[in-house]
């Protein structure tokens, strides 16, 4: 089975497999106080070391989580806004291969031209030879 696939009849619902035996022990080796855990939870890895963060009390409140999350959106929205247009020269060739690339990767390929210059731009991009 899938990670995060239910098999619950309720929508939403996501079963993961049970933490296995030798998880909690690796677990345990790498982490001093590793806190008891009802086994019927059926955690998944991340969310195991998650439970085990809030239980050491490493897992800090964000505080005023309205305005928290009202500043996020804010800035994503603001980051994400694409409000200017550009109109480039590109040989026949590399765009039809960008084309090709595109529907290889599932988007439009101004989408994935947008996708890649932000890439750049932002130092993303490795170069590979």
């Amino acid at each position: 089975m899938p990670w995060g696939t239910s098999t619950s009849k309720k929508p939403g619902t996501r079963n993961f497999p049970a933490i296995q035996a030798s998880d909690r022990a690796s677990l345990q080796d790498s982490n001093q106080e590793v806190p008891e855990i009802n086994e019927n939870l059926n955690l998944h890895h991340e969310e195991l070391e998650l439970f085990q963060d809030f239980e050491r009390g490493e897992l800090k409140s964000i505080g005023n989580m309205q305005e928290t999350k009202r500043r996020m959106e804010e800035s994503a929205r603001a980051m994400l806004k694409k409000d200017q247009r550009i109109n480039i020269r590109i040989s026949s060739r590399d765009l039809a291969r960008l084309k090709k690339r595109a529907v290889k990767e599932g988007l439009p390929y101004q989408t994935l031209t947008s996708s890649t210059l932000h890439k750049f731009v932002m130092g993303k991009l490795k170069h590979v030879d």
